[in-house]
């Protein structure tokens, strides 16, 4: 007896390396949902005035709005104020279009975050639902925080927002290499952004410190292999770094801020009383109650 052929055809069994198609729709909506949370969440700030640090903006001087581009970025933060610039370029000094543009440098912040946390999730559990799960819970947990709320319904505050952005995007650029060693294009675009977030607001200058402990805990792990690999990025933050700290101290020596200079407290009271406020935030963001304009913390002694 001759033995059937195998039925080849319409029923024949999908090959493996065939994945099944998913509808794009659903991303959509949700995205489309979030949004629309976000700006209802914030809609109260868009018709808001300018409120205490925004009236003594550079922007708010007589005639100083008027002054040609140059003397806009001459200062220690010449990105942040080159935002500042062009709000007022295009809109004048309305404060709906400074909510307006905080709230998608918002968003945008908050894309970055969700790709960070898909990146490294993926590193430490192959299951992609989960995945997809935490890294959207983290990028709405910052999106919608209530400690957020000052960086982007407070015009001054875009310092935060906007150099958060560029810092994120430079750490996005980090882990999304296309090889465990980074490459030159690379390079240069996370020292770029790197760079433009140091000049919106100098907190961003931990980054290298970030990109060092990521490629210890993940790049094989717990090791010093992928920090070698990656010297090509490294080695031109340390160079650039010794400069940034020589440049940080011309400024500071004769700075009336950040506790230099004032003549009620000393710098080191000052450092550790910012101590004390970075832990009442820390508390705040675990559980976010008892929030207040200002805190009215005492001076450390």
């Amino acid at each position: 007896m001759k033995k059937e052929k195998k039925q080849t055809g319409h029923n024949s069994a999908p090959s493996r390396n065939e994945q099944p198609s998913h509808p794009h729709w659903p991303y959509m909506l949700g995205v489309f949902l979030l949004l629309f949370l976000l700006f209802e969440v914030y809609q109260p700030a868009l018709s808001g005035p300018f409120v205490f640090d925004d009236t003594y903006l550079p922007m708010m001087l007589p005639d100083f709005a008027s002054l040609p581009f140059e003397a806009w970025i001459k200062g220690v933060r010449p990105m942040l104020m080159a935002s500042y610039w062009a709000n007022t370029r295009a809109f004048g000094l309305d404060p709906y279009y400074f909510h307006l543009i905080n709230i998608f440098i918002h968003i945008a912040a908050g894309g970055c975050v969700w790709l960070w946390a898909r990146k490294l999730i993926q590193q430490v559990n192959k299951d992609q639902w989960l995945v997809e799960v935490l890294s959207l819970f983290t990028a709405v947990i910052f999106l919608f925080h209530p400690l957020q709320t000052e960086s982007v319904a407070y015009i001054a505050g875009r310092s935060e927002s906007f150099s958060g952005l560029l810092f994120l995007a430079a750490f996005v650029i980090f882990l999304y290499r296309r090889n465990k060693a980074i490459g030159w294009v690379e390079t240069v675009l996370v020292l770029l952004f790197f760079g433009l977030a140091a000049r919106t607001k100098e907190h961003t200058a931990v980054l290298p410190v970030l990109m060092l402990l990521t490629d210890y805990y993940f790049n094989p792990g717990f090791s010093m292999e992928g920090i070698k690999k990656n010297w090509l990025v490294y080695l031109p933050i340390v160079a650039g770094g010794g400069v940034g700290v020589y440049v940080a101290l011309r400024l500071v020596s004769g700075a009336d801020s950040a506790g230099f200079g004032i003549k009620e407290f000393t710098w080191y009271q000052y450092l550790f009383t910012q101590f004390r406020s970075i832990c009442v935030y820390a508390g705040m963001f675990i559980l976010p109650v008892g929030q207040n304009i200002d805190h009215d913390q005492g001076i450390s002694f």
